[in-house]
């Protein structure tokens, strides 16, 4: 397999860069670019070599809702279904085909750090994602 290497801070920048390493080969390439920069980000590994990127803290640090899907085919990022919430350094796990729990901390006004959950689907839906606490 390949290994996909997203975004991250590089000398104080939020980066949108992405890249695969191929162990076969022994050699880096670059692929398409993620529209939003940002650190701190889930990375999640989908069916048929394609890869989401979720949440994470942008140039401005605030926890973000956006999400990208990765076409290993065409080796570009496209829009998917926002999160219900903006999140950072939270974590993903799929419970059904397309549909994932996510699990990670929030900031909010009052109360500082609170962990929080949703329901998210991969797919868009007319509903979008669900959240509960």
């Amino acid at each position: 397999g390949r290994v996909l290497v997203v975004g991250g801070w590089r000398r104080g920048h939020v980066l949108t860069s992405a890249e695969v390493w191929d162990p076969r080969t022994e050699s880096w390439s670059a692929t398409g670019g993620l529209a939003t920069p940002r650190s701190s980000f889930a990375l999640t590994a989908l069916p048929g070599g394609r890869a989401l990127v979720s949440g994470g803290l942008g140039a401005d640090s605030k926890e973000s809702t956006a999400v990208e899907r990765w076409d290993p085919v065409q080796g570009v990022w496209s829009p998917g279904t926002p999160l219900r919430i903006g999140r950072a350094g939270h974590r993903l796990v799929e419970v059904a085909p397309g549909r994932f729990l996510v699990v990670g901390c929030t900031r909010t006004a009052t109360e500082g750090l609170e962990t929080t959950w949703e329901l998210w689907e991969a797919a868009p839906s007319a509903q979008g994602s669900s959240m509960r606490q």
